[in-house]
């Protein structure tokens, strides 16, 4: 896996002193419907000797981040780079008060008090110490339209889409779910008569149901395409410990991907099709008329307050005292509601806000982190036609969450009797896999918890770790705390700037 790219700049007297790379491109490019080549996911930047300028693509899903500091200023796509280069590591406490409830960052936050992501569209420079700043959310007006037109005008712009982001060469994989975006992704495709290599169904970790199995090898066989079929075969907290360095402890999903990311660098896949936010917008995802009434009436922190985890019993156990005072649930209410703000004026507010921030902020890193070095990662769903007339619907029409299922029934006849994944599926006993998980996380962890002034309540955690080794069925009661422990280890890992150890070797 490639070293990630940075650059550094710092005024020192009369002159301008660099280091890393003065020109990146990542991502890509793709031509939009004005012409140029502004559509496609991709972050840039360039230094001419005098100005440093950062672009990135319409969304922000490209994972870039930035800090200054006085005459300094650092750009990387990776946060824990940054801090190896010498961003301050001091903790954002607004920002892992929203985090340690929801999973995801929101706005620019990070972990880290100096460093932000580079806001959606930006367009900023620095200059002789001064950096302008222009970034922004997408716009849209509410349009109105029946049912019928919904599906037919979804279905000509996906072809759209899909047209404009056909792959180089037929060594492309199509990962394919039991659910409804990877399955429009593959039909179009094979409509416009391109078929992938193979497509790639992945296994969960426990207790997630393996419907995604039973559902695509439906599908493929349907069409007739090559089906590969991962299991898991890392151990949940070796995953989990890759993730969140991968991710700059900036998500609390991904590690099950991992499996499939580097079954794809290893068969050094040229192009990828991801369905990410094709579900934000034409399903019901996250979506409630209560939350949608509170937006409409302006109670924002009533809204945060039901948006956020209720279960503060983890943190309540796990976090150090000062932390947990700091972290409070009143501080994550009031950061919350300030981000709440910004997304009132949209046709659909609740899926704006999960767009532009848990779809931007989490869900991209999959794609555009954790498959950074996969040549081409094409997201037909954020074509910027189809995303405006996605962001232009309200959410009364798409109630009954058959939109997308109707649109692809009605586009593909031939494939309209293939069931969708069954989401009330039995989930798979979990218990030896959560015991696995406690009991390496404290065989590695155990003694290397730094009291008083570390982030873990070590009075609660230490014993309770211990005892896991002992007690098997202790362990599996234990482990619906293992996630946090290991993210705050490793966020005080982070911080302290100590990246010479990794968990699963000692």
């Amino acid at each position: 896996m490639s070293e990630p790219p940075f650059f550094f700049a710092s005024i020192e007297g009369d002159r301008t002193v660099t280091h890393g790379i003065p020109s990146c491109r990542l991502g890509h490019r793709i031509l939009g419907s004005d012409g140029l080549d502004s559509d496609g996911i991709f972050a840039e930047w360039d230094w001419d000797g005098e100005r440093l300028v950062v672009r990135n693509d319409r969304y922000g899903f490209y994972p870039l981040y930035y800090f200054q500091k006085g005459n300094t200023i650092g750009v990387s796509p990776s946060i824990i780079r940054l801090l190896m280069e010498g961003a301050p590591p001091d903790l954002d406490h607004d920002a892992l008060s929203v985090f340690l409830r929801v999973g995801f960052f929101i706005a620019e936050d990070t972990p880290f008090d100096s460093i932000r992501a580079v806001p959606p569209d930006a367009r900023w420079e620095w200059t002789d110490g001064r950096l302008s700043s222009v970034g922004k959310y997408v716009q849209g007006r509410a349009h109105r339209y029946s049912r019928l037109q919904l599906e037919e005008v979804f279905h000509n712009l996906f072809r759209q889409a899909i047209g404009r982001r056909l792959p180089p060469d037929g060594n492309f994989v199509v990962p394919l779910s039991g659910g409804r975006d990877s399955r429009h992704i593959l039909l179009e495709l094979d409509e416009q008569g391109y078929r992938p290599n193979y497509c790639i169904t992945l296994g969960h970790y426990p207790p997630r149901s393996n419907e995604d199995m039973r559902i695509a090898a439906l599908v493929t066989k349907a069409l007739g395409v090559r089906h590969v079929v991962l299991d898991q075969t890392e151990p949940r907290f070796r995953a989990e410990w890759r993730k969140n360095l991968m991710t700059g402890l900036c998500s609390d999903e991904h590690a099950w991907y991992l499996r499939m990311t580097d079954h794809l660098m290893q068969d050094k896949t040229a192009a990828v099709y991801d369905g990410i936010a094709g579900d934000v917008f034409s399903e019901p995802v996250f979506f409630s008329f209560r939350k949608l009434d509170l937006f409409r009436a302006e109670r924002l922190s009533e809204l945060a307050g039901i948006m956020l985890s209720e279960n503060e019993v983890a943190l309540e156990c796990v976090l150090a005292d000062g932390l947990r005072k700091s972290l409070n649930r009143e501080r994550a209410v009031a950061h919350m509601a300030r981000e709440l703000k910004k997304h009132l004026e949209a046709p659909n507010p609740v899926a704006s806000f999960y767009f532009w921030n848990r779809t931007r902020r989490e869900i991209a890193l999959s794609p555009y982190g954790l498959m950074k070095d996969i040549p081409r990662v094409f997201s037909p769903y954020l074509d910027h036609d189809l995303f405006d007339f996605f962001y232009s619907l309200t959410p009364e029409p798409l109630e009954d969450g058959e939109f997308h299922s109707g649109t692809i029934r009605r586009s593909y006849p031939n494939y309209a009797d293939l069931p969708f994944e069954d989401k009330k599926a039995a989930l798979v006993d979990a218990r030896a896999h959560d015991a696995q998980f406690i009991r390496d996380l404290a065989r590695c962890m155990l003694g290397r918890i730094r009291q008083p002034r570390g982030l873990i309540r070590g009075r609660y955690v230490l014993p309770r770790m211990a005892y896991s080794l002992i007690s098997r069925r202790y362990a599996e009661t234990t482990a619906w705390v293992a996630p946090l422990i290991l993210y705050l280890f490793q966020l005080e890992t982070v911080a302290s700037k100590d990246l010479s150890w990794n968990g699963w070797d000692s």
